[in-house]
């Protein structure tokens, strides 16, 4: 007997849409993007437990999304410190938000890894730049009405 894997690639399972028309849209996308590289960084380091994430989809590849979770309260702070952020890209407030790690207690201002996601808001485009560490520079441009 034959069993068959079914990959959920409908829109409601994809994190992100195939196309980005409105200013509306391109600001979703901004704060999709941004929880994006914030959970996969958090992830990928093993800051908080595999329950802390849930699993969404970028075409047909899988992400970790960092959720709030009350068995853990520094994934829960980090979630709520986004929500804040998402908040200030709606206003139009947000600039740039920066993530250092750092892995020596006792010593915090010992930076291991630094991360600096910078927006830029005009009239026809949203413009979303992630730096940090040894990464190289990716921009995305999103254009809007």
């Amino acid at each position: 007997m034959a069993c068959v894997q079914q990959v959920r690639t409908s829109q409601e399972t994809q994190l992100l849409p195939n196309q980005v028309i409105t200013e509306q849209q391109s600001l979703v996308v901004i704060k999709k993007l941004l929880a994006i590289a914030v959970s996969g960084i958090t992830y990928l380091r093993g800051l908080f437990p595999e329950k802390a994430y849930g699993n969404k989809y970028v075409d047909d590849q899988k992400v970790m999304i960092l959720r709030e979770v009350r068995s853990c309260p520094g994934a829960s702070q980090i979630v709520q410190w986004m929500q804040g952020c998402f908040e200030a890209i709606q206003q139009r407030y947000l600039r740039t938000v920066i993530m250092s790690i750092y892995t020596d207690p006792e010593n915090p201002q010992k930076v291991t890894e630094f991360y600096q996601f910078k927006i830029q808001y005009t009239a026809k485009e949203r413009r979303w730049t992630l730096k940090g560490g040894s990464l190289s520079i990716l921009t995305v441009e999103i254009m809007g009405c």
